[in-house]
């Protein structure tokens, strides 16, 4: 009986090194803490934010057929009698400019004039 009540008493000596052990558990179970927090919230904002590029992609997206449907429904409205009426002339012979190496040359018709 007397070797049991010396093990129980070695038991409730508190050891110097204890408390700085504690420290350190604590410590670090709360930076655990602390970084599963923020990575749990990181990645709550990460899909919110994803879900809002989304609708705003497909907002743009609208917009742009919106869009190309207007372009489409104009372009066939325009006619040559259009362009007349806004001062365009037809072009007989065309003049393009070239570039066959590292100098750019223009062709001209017969008068010199682009």
């Amino acid at each position: 009986m007397k070797t049991n009540h010396i093990h129980s008493k070695a038991l409730t000596i508190q050891q110097p090194w204890e408390a700085v052990l504690l420290r350190i558990i604590f410590g670090g179970l709360l930076i655990l803490a602390g970084a599963y927090l923020y990575f749990v919230i990181s990645s709550i904002l990460n899909v919110m934010a994803q879900r809002e590029a989304q609708l705003g992609s497909q907002h743009i997206q609208n917009s742009i057929s919106a869009l190309e449907g207007t372009y489409f429904t104009l372009t066939k409205s325009v006619t040559p009698e259009d362009g007349i009426a806004l001062g365009l002339a037809s072009i007989n012979k065309p003049l393009y400019v070239t570039r066959p190496g590292t100098v750019g040359s223009a062709q001209t018709n017969n008068t010199g004039a682009l």
